[in-house]
């Protein structure tokens, strides 16, 4: 029961660090975005990508001595470029 409990602590830890980081990163991912798409297809990769980033904050490999902010980054960057195919 008790490793449960501390599964349970760490993903709130890993959740609230991811939005801790979030207000930085957004900025630059929908610059990035705009960059490849319209206004509107833009908001939408954005928002696409962050759905993408909480869905798999498990997966961040904290051992691989990156930072949360980069992880995220790479994930969500991908995620738009994944869309701006999408919308070609």
């Amino acid at each position: 029961m008790q490793a449960v409990a501390i599964e349970a602590d760490s993903e709130q830890v890993q959740a609230h660090a991811l939005l801790d980081v979030l207000p930085a990163l957004m900025p630059r991912l929908y610059k990035y975005a705009r960059y490849l798409m319209e206004a509107e297809d833009a908001r939408d990769a954005v928002a696409t990508a962050l759905e993408h980033l909480w869905r798999n904050r498990r997966r961040y490999p904290n051992t691989s001595g990156g930072t949360l902010e980069r992880w995220a980054a790479r994930v969500a960057i991908n995620r738009i470029k994944d869309e701006a195919r999408r919308h070609r």
